[in-house]
């Protein structure tokens, strides 16, 4: 949910489906400094109805319980507004409005979109912007699998940076929007309309934005370990990536300010038998 809006794709018709949701707040303890989080509630979004039917495409006001989802019974979040032990119904009617809820939007996507949402897994979960990248790379993987003149039962270590060190990528969201911001700002200036109905053409670009922009971060030794919910890392972080976005590729490869991390060979080479594989 870093951005606000959720992908979520499903091989299922089963109506008891759905996803749940968990709020958490991050504090620091001013006398000791400690980090951490807590919980202040869970709600769950059925993706079916009772009838079997997909849930519309409309907003969903989910009451936030307490407890765990794991509980027998439904917990409330504050017991001092509760609308079970109301004797009148103009008070449940105001004390359900006191009740704290969650309001998730559920919205239908053009054709574009979705062409790009079938060249991801059966079953994902992740950012919406995340959904071009995905399926560029996946797209990519089996070109390398299965288009090379490979072996298809052989498991030898591919030498490619891209399709090795993508998936690791996804788990920094500083990073992926680096990622998305180079992708916008070459896509405007670089591709005409016709070339971007061009599959082999997107690739190619994208291969070529993803070394310009991610590849360098991630081999980079002056990029503190990603923190999330840090606000002193990510600022740390975002104000050495901005850095690197505002040199070009050249720059950053020569300059004597850059250190990079030592050579490692798991950086270039994709794994067959790993489970990012998509034989």
């Amino acid at each position: 949910m870093y951005d606000s809006e959720c992908l979520a794709r499903l091989n299922s018709t089963e109506d008891t489906v759905g996803i749940l949701f968990e709020l958490n707040v991050s504090y620091l303890r001013s006398s000791t400094g400690e980090k951490s989080e807590v919980s202040c509630g869970w709600c769950l979004l059925k993706l079916f109805e009772d009838t079997g039917i997909p849930a519309p495409n409309k907003n969903f006001e989910l009451p936030v319980n307490g407890g765990t989802p794991f509980d027998e019974n439904y917990i409330e979040l504050d017991g001092s507004v509760s609308v079970r032990e109301t004797p009148s119904r103009f008070q449940s009617i105001v004390r359900s409005n006191q009740q704290p809820r969650l309001v998730v939007k559920l919205i239908s996507v053009n054709k574009s979109t979705k062409d790009i949402h079938d060249t991801l897994p059966e079953s994902i979960l992740t950012c919406h912007q995340y959904a071009q990248f995905i399926g560029q790379y996946r797209e990519i993987t089996a070109e390398v699998l299965f288009h090379d003149g490979r072996d298809q039962f052989s498991t030898d270590l591919i030498t490619d940076p891209v399709i090795s060190t993508f998936p690791s990528s996804l788990r920094f969201t500083d990073i992926m929007d680096a990622l998305k911001r180079r992708w916008e700002n070459r896509n405007k200036k670089e591709l005409k309309r016709s070339q971007r109905r061009v599959t082999s053409v997107m690739k190619n670009f994208f291969r070529e934005v993803y070394m310009d922009s991610v590849y360098p971060l991630l081999n980079s030794a002056q990029l503190p370990p990603f923190i999330w919910g840090d606000t002193n890392r990510e600022t740390e972080r975002l104000r050495i990536i901005l850095d690197y976005e505002a040199r070009s590729t050249l720059e950053n490869l020569f300059s004597t300010e850059r250190l990079h991390k030592p050579f490692n060979i798991d950086r270039v080479t994709f794994n067959v038998v790993s489970k990012h594989s998509i034989t």
